[in-house]
């Protein structure tokens, strides 16, 4: 079966270059690199994390083997991290707790 979801080279290879770093900063996240404390930050935000690494990762496989799925994948994580940035960033249990205690813009 041909693969119903073709990209051209570039886009593919411009989506798994960016879900890459996204994995990578997600990774720094866990690790502490990015001033984000793992250890102190909400268990739903612990569980998120792991799983947009897993989901980043998958991506970066899935683009690069043009595999059918990755299309689909690719849509259901931008528009949960979408959903996640927009419409449940009121609720503090979703929210980034370093985007919480950064200092004010001005």
């Amino acid at each position: 079966m041909a693969n119903q979801f073709t990209l051209p080279p570039a886009l593919r290879y411009g989506l798994a270059a960016f879900y890459g770093y996204g994995a990578a900063v997600h990774i720094a996240n866990m690790l502490g690199w990015t001033g984000f404390d793992w250890i102190l930050a909400p268990l739903k935000w612990q569980v998120l994390e792991g799983l947009y690494i897993l989901l980043d990762i998958a991506l970066v496989v899935g683009l690069l083997a043009e595999r059918d799925w990755a299309v689909p994948a690719l849509v259901v994580a931008e528009l949960s991290q979408t959903l996640l940035d927009t419409v449940l960033r009121a609720s503090s249990s979703f929210t980034s707790p370093a985007l919480l205690h950064s200092a004010p813009c001005s």
